[in-house]
Order: C-alpha cells, then sequence, then structure tokens
C-alpha cells in the first residue's frame, strides 16, 4: 500500500494536469495499483445538469479485462437514481452497453455517486467511465469527481481527484441512419433598422456603443461586476461574465437563488439611460429568465436593494426576458447600476451580459430614444403577459399536433405517459431538370422556379407575438447540368445556417450558411471541427428571408440514386442541428403548392419536365392516374381536412415506375381554431337551455 503522502502528491501532480473529457469517449483516470473490492466515482460538479454515466469500467494493472462487467458478477450501486426514465437504471452502469439510453442518472439531490462491487478482492490501477459514447447528448459530463476504493465497503480512500472541463462536442444529429455531423446553430444575423443590411452577431459580442452612439459603459476598464450569489461549480457561469462583452449560457452568471441581483460598479459618475440584459441571448436554453426584477441607481453603493441610496429607475413584471432586451429610462447619474430579481421562469436567474449606456456630460435628447417613466412598471396582468401565455398556448397546441418539435429528453413517463405526440412527417418530393438558370439575386422571380419542386418545413420560435410561434420555410429544389439549385423562403431566419444539405442518408453533409461575405458551405470532421468553408454561388434579399444558391452536385457523391436532403428550420425550439428535412428524389416530375389555402381548397401544381410522367394520387383528379406529357403543367385542386390547428391534408403521389411522394398541405388558422370551440361551448350551453343568441351574433 503506498503511504499517504505519496498518494497526495501523486493525486495534486495528476490533477494538475487532467485533460479535457469527452461526453462521447472512454475517460481514463490511473492511479498507483493497490487491492481493493469496492470502487466508488463520488461526482461534485458537471458540465450541466445532473451527471450521468452510460459505463464505469474497472481495470487492473495490465489493462485487458473490464473487471466491472455484470456479467462478471460484479454489482453496481448509487447514491440514487432518477425516476420515471427507464433507459437510466443504477443496473446500466455495468451491463456493457454505451449510449444514453443504457446509462444511470441520479436523483436531485446530492451528493451523487456510483460504485461497483467486484466478486472478489482485486488489484485495482484504472477507472475508465463515460458519459454518452453513441453522441447523441453532450450534457451532464462529470468534470470535477473523485476514485474512492474500499476493501469493505466502509472504509474509502481516495486515490485520484480530477478537475477539469468538458471538451466540445458535436452531437449526432437525426435519428435512424442519418449519418451527418452538424454543429448546433448559432444565432441569427441581424438586419438593420431600413432593411437594406445585414449585420453579423460577432460570437454573441456585446455592443461597443448603442445605436444613439452612447458607450458600454460596462466594458470600460474601470468597471466591476457583483452579485448577491453564485450558482456554484459551473465554470461557464461566473460573475466576471456579466461584462466580458460575450452572450450566451456558457458566457454568463447564475444566481444561487432569488431573491437575487447583479450589479456594475462603472468606477465613477455617468450620466446613465439605457440598460441591456439578456438570460441566454444564444437562444439554446429557456429556463431562468428574469421575470420580475427592477432596475435601480445609486452614486453611494449599499448591500441591501431596498437602502434609500438606490433609486428605482425601471420596474419588469411582464414576460420572460430570454434575449437581449434593451430597458430605457430618463436620465440618472449613477455610478452603480444593479438589477435586483425577485422571480424567474424557472430556477435561479441568469445574466449573460449586462450592459450600461451613457456618458460623463449630460445626454442630448437625440440620443436617449423612447423613455419609460422614472420608475416605469410593466404590470403583471399587463399585454406583454398575456402575449406570452398565447405564445405558451399556441407552441403547446403546435406540439400537440405534430407541427413542432417535441424536446428530445422526453420518454415515458411513469407508466402514464407512454407515447408523446408525434410530428406529422415530413415532405417527400421530385427533384425534376429545369430549363434554365435562375438569376442568383435572392429574389426567387425567375422562370424556372415555376418548374421547380416545393417542400415545407415547419418549426417553433415562440418568443416574438407580433410574428407567432410557427415559421414555416419554404424550398424549392431543381436540377440544371451538374448542379442543385435552391430557393429558400423563411418567415424570418433563426440561425445563420440556413440549410442542412446532404445524401438522404446523411453523408456528405455540409451547411449552407450565411456570413458577411456571401454564401458558404462549410462541412465537419466526425468530432465536429470545421473541415472545409467552400463559397457558394447565391445570395439572400435584404430582408434575409429569402435566398438563391448553386451547389455542385459532386459534392454530394451517389445522390442520383439516393437522393437528397435539405434541412430547414435551423435554430426552431427543439429543433435537431440538422433540421426538419425535406427530401427529393431525382425525377421528371416537379410538385409544389401554389399559393394559401383559399375556400377550403388547397392548389397543387404539378408538371413533367423532360419525359412523359403517369401519376397516381389520393385525390379525385388522380385517383384513376393521370398522364402529363413533357412540359405540360397540371394544377390539382385538392379539398381541405379540418384539423384541429388548421385545414389540411396528406397529399401521397406515386409515379407509374412506384416512385412515391408526398406533400403535408397545412395552414396554421389559432382564430379559426378558437372560433370553432367558441361555437362547440355554445351549443353545448344552448343544449342545456341557455339563451346564446348575443354571443352567436358576436361570434
Amino acid at each position: 500500500m503506498p503511504s499517504l503522502a505519496l498518494l497526495v502528491c501523486w493525486c495534486l501532480a495528476a490533477s494538475a494536469a487532467d485533460p479535457p473529457i469527452r461526453s462521447d469517449l472512454p475517460y481514463a483516470v490511473a492511479f498507483p495499483p493497490q487491492p481493493a473490492r469496492f470502487v466508488r466515482v463520488v461526482i461534485h460538479a458537471t458540465a450541466g445538469g445532473d451527471p450521468c454515466l452510460d459505463e464505469l469500467e474497472v481495470y487492473g494493472p495490465q489493462g485487458k479485462q473490464n473487471l466491472a462487467l455484470a456479467s462478471r458478477g460484479a454489482k453496481p450501486s448509487a447514491s440514487s437514481c432518477i425516476t420515471g426514465y427507464p433507459q437510466h437504471a443504477i443496473e446500466h452502469l455495468n451491463d456493457g452497453r454505451y449510449g444514453n439510453d443504457a446509462s444511470w442518472i441520479p436523483g436531485p439531490h446530492g451528493p451523487h455517486w456510483a460504485q461497483v462491487e467486484l466478486p472478489q478482492p482485486a488489484e485495482i490501477a484504472r477507472v475508465v467511465l463515460s458519459r454518452d459514447r453513441h453522441r447523441r447528448y453532450a450534457d451532464r459530463v462529470p468534470i470535477r469527481f473523485e476514485v474512492q476504493l474500499s476493501a469493505d465497503g466502509t472504509a474509502w480512500t481516495t486515490v485520484r481527484k480530477v478537475s477539469t472541463t468538458a471538451a466540445p462536442v458535436a452531437v449526432r444529429v437525426g435519428a435512424g441512419d442519418f449519418a451527418g455531423v452538424v454543429p448546433p446553430p448559432p444565432p441569427p444575423p441581424r438586419v438593420a433598422a431600413a432593411g437594406s443590411d445585414a449585420t453579423r452577431v460577432d460570437e454573441l459580442s456585446a455592443p461597443l456603443r448603442d445605436e444613439h452612439g452612447l458607450p458600454n459603459l460596462a466594458l470600460g476598464p474601470g468597471a466591476k461586476p457583483a452579485a448577491s450569489s453564485l450558482l456554484p461549480s459551473y465554470a461557464i457561469h461566473q460573475i466576471a461574465h456579466l461584462k466580458d462583452g460575450r452572450r450566451g449560457n456558457d458566457h454568463s452568471w447564475i444566481s444561487h437563488g432569488e431573491p437575487s441581483w447583479a450589479e456594475i460598479d462603472l468606477g465613477d459618475v455617468y450620466w446613465i439611460c439605457h440598460v441591456a440584459l439578456g438570460s441566454d441571448s444564444s437562444r439554446r436554453y429557456t429556463d431562468r429568465a428574469p421575470l420580475r426584477f427592477s432596475v435601480l441607481a445609486a452614486t453611494e453603493h449599499h448591500a441591501d436593494s431596498k437602502a434609500p441610496t438606490w433609486s428605482v429607475v425601471y420596474r419588469h413584471a411582464g414576460s420572460p426576458v430570454h434575449v437581449r432586451t434593451s430597458f430605457r429610462f430618463k436620465p440618472v447619474q449613477a455610478r452603480w447600476i444593479r438589477v435586483a430579481i425577485e422571480a424567474t421562469n424557472g430556477d435561479p436567474a441568469r445574466i449573460d451580459e449586462l450592459e450600461v449606456f451613457g456618458q460623463k456630460a449630460p445626454i442630448p435628447a437625440e440620443k436617449l430614444g423612447p423613455l419609460a417613466p422614472a420608475g416605469a412598471s410593466v404590470s403583471a396582468d399587463s399585454d406583454a403577459m398575456l402575449q406570452y401565455a398565447w405564445l405558451g398556448e399556441e407552441h403547446a397546441w403546435l406540439k400537440a399536433f405534430g407541427r413542432a418539435d417535441l424536446s428530445p429528453r422526453l420518454v415515458p413517463y411513469n407508466g402514464r405517459v407512454k407515447e408523446y405526440p408525434r410530428h406529422v412527417g415530413d415532405d417527400r418530393l421530385p427533384l425534376p431538370p429545369l430549363s434554365t438558370a435562375p438569376t442568383l439575386d435572392g429574389k426567387l422571380d425567375d422562370p424556372c422556379w415555376a418548374e421547380a419542386s416545393r417542400g415545407v418545413a415547419r418549426v417553433a420560435d415562440p418568443y416574438d407575438f407580433a410574428r407567432g410561434p410557427l415559421v414555416s420555410t419554404a424550398v424549392q429544389a431543381g436540377w440544371r447540368g451538374d448542379d442543385l439549385l435552391l430557393a429558400i423562403r423563411t418567415d424570418r431566419l433563426l440561425s445563420s445556417h440556413v440549410a442542412v444539405v446532404s445524401r438522404t442518408d446523411g453523408q456528405s453533409c455540409g451547411v449552407l450558411a450565411w456570413t458577411d461575405k456571401g454564401l458558404v458551405f462549410n462541412t465537419y470532421r466526425a468530432d465536429g471541427t470545421l473541415s472545409r468553408t467552400q463559397p457558394v454561388d447565391g445570395a439572400f434579399d435584404p430582408t434575409l428571408t429569402a435566398c438563391e444558391a448553386r451547389l455542385p452536385l459532386a459534392w454530394f457523391a451517389g445522390c442520383r440514386e439516393l437522393g437528397l436532403r435539405i434541412g430547414l428550420g435551423l435554430g426552431g425550439r427543439h429543433t435537431a442541428p440538422a433540421g426538419r428535412p425535406v427530401e427529393f428524389a431525382f425525377s421528371s416530375l416537379g410538385v409544389a403548392e401554389v399559393g394559401a389555402c383559399r375556400a377550403g381548397l388547397f392548389e397543387v401544381r404539378v408538371r413533367a419536365a423532360d419525359k412523359p410522367v403517369r401519376l397516381r394520387g389520393n385525390v379525385a383528379d388522380l385517383a384513376d392516374g393521370c398522364a402529363i406529357a413533357p412540359g405540360q403543367t397540371k394544377l390539382v385542386r385538392v379539398r381541405a381536412e379540418p384539423g384541429p390547428i388548421g385545414p389540411q391534408f396528406q397529399l401521397a403521389l406515386e409515379e407509374e415506375s412506384g416512385e412515391r411522394f408526398v406533400l403535408h398541405l397545412f395552414r396554421y388558422d389559432p382564430l379559426g381554431r378558437t372560433l370553432g370551440l367558441m361555437d362547440e361551448m355554445l351549443d353545448r350551453l344552448a343544449g342545456k337551455g341557455l339563451d346564446v343568441s348575443r354571443e352567436r351574433a358576436e361570434t
């Protein structure tokens, strides 16, 4: 048995050089060999959330056999286990299977530990653990833990302490056999106020000045951040991140519970009229958003936010502040600016950046912008709160009826919830040849697009009341010569990742992305790092809602046989980094919805390009088959079916060759749904003898 002093020195030396841990790779922890029967890993901190292990392996000095396998008689145990998730169980610690679906997650209350009892004592020299070797998840990675050994399960000796960081990992996306590697989508570019230009969000950098030219004093050399508390054990959440110039969850502060406060000491007294803050401006997380808070200003500091030295310049009790939001008020003189938080939409508050704008001299009126009255308050029953509630409910309707993605974390729960709503499905369409090439100017007005097929991907972005929670992105596609031609139009761009283009199996995968220098096509290595960036012929319109692009088909080897996948809606809520797919198979046929659903009818254009096509479908016009000559276009009218959130129809088409396609026709109609529910309620009330004539007249 090594001496205690030797072990302590060895552990300290080793921990100083602990390499980063990857969620998808085995992480080996070595130490001087010693006998033991019980091996325990005590986890003190993770990269986010409660820890998860998909396997705990134990090796002797020779390192050839995993002594911890259940098949060898080893028995697992743990401090606790999360309930309601059958894929997370204590027995998964040593069942020999990898991946999130065969892993262990403890209950919510620590301390957390996992251990294995060997069938008999053995020399132990190395422990290997991993989070998810299938690379579906990269959270819950242990970053601070210790390995303990025991002969009897009572007296424990710590043989190694590890303190490291989690290496970035691009998780595998999609389901089934999709083999593409796509990193998480970055935020979208911003459109200038005049709508004539776009500006890059440089890694979510905080602005040096606001739109009126006032400097961000929080980034000044004399400014210092402070806070009432800090969530412990998370390196990415620090008080210093309140003014590090970077926004997003990975550069944020999180309190250790409410009430809490965060503040900036500007180092001197300035005139202040504008404060901006966000919870996670990268939109990766929507929890921890401040819901009720006050902006305070002071020239004399006091720890108590209720002290008379503080003056309230703004109060907020409306919708949660998820992304960077500006709060303007009548100029005040202050050295300290504090945000005093009373409540959030869940868990302790997070602020990713606290920006303070002002100057030494009094601020002229032209630099103020629209102001809130002194001590302005947004009440809890304000329009903002009602709008937030409406967005939440509409998002729930979209998820319940398959028009928006669900959280991938949802699993069967306690036998009561055995299955969650399924997405209605994705479009699969023919990819026709185009007779002419478009002018790639982002206008989408070229005649060739009337020959292309058109599919739609729908995702949720439940943050903008004016535009609603549903985001539809349509792609028109065709080919000419050796090129794939794409025209994409969206309600709003949710990421600078415009589309993920690959074969249908995910091979030859890359990201069509917006940059301030033009469109590019990025490909990534298996570990998620950027492999290559290639410029793309194409352009966006000034509003960043429409673009055209030309991609060489040679970039997608084998696509003529396997087809192409266009992933859209990147950045949508719960949408995978590869997007919702629209698939295309090479054909002489073009299929596209034309216009919107009117009077209960959808209209679909079907066109034969260079070869005759015989087509069958599940609508009256195509039920007996329809021959379409080369160059001929047929307009098919489709009677809509009443859907729970709008008219819909799943159009199924089949070519004579047996090739099948599907187009999901849908019009989102929340008003129609609400009025329909009102009519049903009035019918029930009338059935009970109540007079509802006035109510019927109003609806």
